[in-house]
């Protein structure tokens, strides 16, 4: 059977070397979308919440025949912060995007003088790819979790610019299940770690980070590239 408009099977949408293929290719979405949502915080490379204690961002990211667009809110303040978004998953060769969203939570840490670590924590669910296939109706549905820690410092750039190198490890596990026609006929977990480096630019609450997302243990994964936009603000 082939996808309308495309002349495509789903196999070639989802190659399958294995049943939790499609599995890992959903986690490895969703990951992207997760890791780029973390609230501001020198920690992770953005505007710390001194400058604003709210905050816009907006994210996007390319790899794994994925692109990501995200957007969402944060707030915080010297130590705890946390936020949300909505996230839009595009796939390579298939025509309607996935949607999900997440939220997180983080502790900002003094480790000495210069550095500073962020224990964090993240949630987060898409809804799709959803499309038709033939006759038949194909769901896919996907949670995951992740617990890591962020550490990062601030160096002079120059003028009002800072430079916020950071990185961050962390474990994720999350699950899937593809249901056809109202039946589940594939589902599977899988737990893989987690590694991104970014280099943000801030002035004042304005941050452009550029990052990149490393996926550990998951065979046949490259790493993913994008950029967030955070712009802090003071309701007052």
């Amino acid at each position: 059977m082939r996808e309308p408009g495309r002349g495509r099977s789903f196999r070639d949408v989802f190659p399958r070397r294995g049943p939790v293929r499609r599995t890992l290719l959903i986690l490895a979405a969703l990951l992207g979308s997760i890791v780029r949502s973390a609230s501001a915080q020198v920690c992770l490379g953005t505007p710390p919440f001194d400058r604003g204690p709210v905050g816009l961002r907006g994210a996007a990211s390319v790899g794994n025949d994925q692109t990501h667009i995200s957007a969402g809110l944060q707030a915080g303040g010297s130590s705890i912060f946390g936020g949300a978004s909505f996230d839009r998953i595009s796939y390579r060769n298939v025509d309607r995007p996935g949607f999900g969203g997440s939220i997180n939570l983080g502790w900002q840490l003094r480790a000495n003088r210069w550095l500073r670590a962020c224990p964090v924590v993240e949630a987060g669910l898409t809804w799709g790819p959803d499309f038709d296939l033939g006759d038949q109706r194909w769901e896919v549905d996907t949670r995951i979790a992740l617990a890591g820690i962020a550490v990062g410092t601030t160096l002079e750039g120059g003028g009002n610019l800072e430079i916020a190198p950071s990185f961050m490890i962390g474990y994720a596990y999350g699950g899937t299940k593809v249901i056809v026609d109202g039946e589940e006929v594939l589902s599977g977990a899988k737990g893989y770690g987690v590694f991104r480096v970014s280099v943000g630019l801030l002035f004042w609450g304005v941050g452009l980070t550029p990052f990149v997302n490393v996926p550990i243990g998951l065979e046949d994964y490259d790493p993913s590239v994008g950029v967030s936009l955070r712009i802090l603000m003071r309701p007052y």
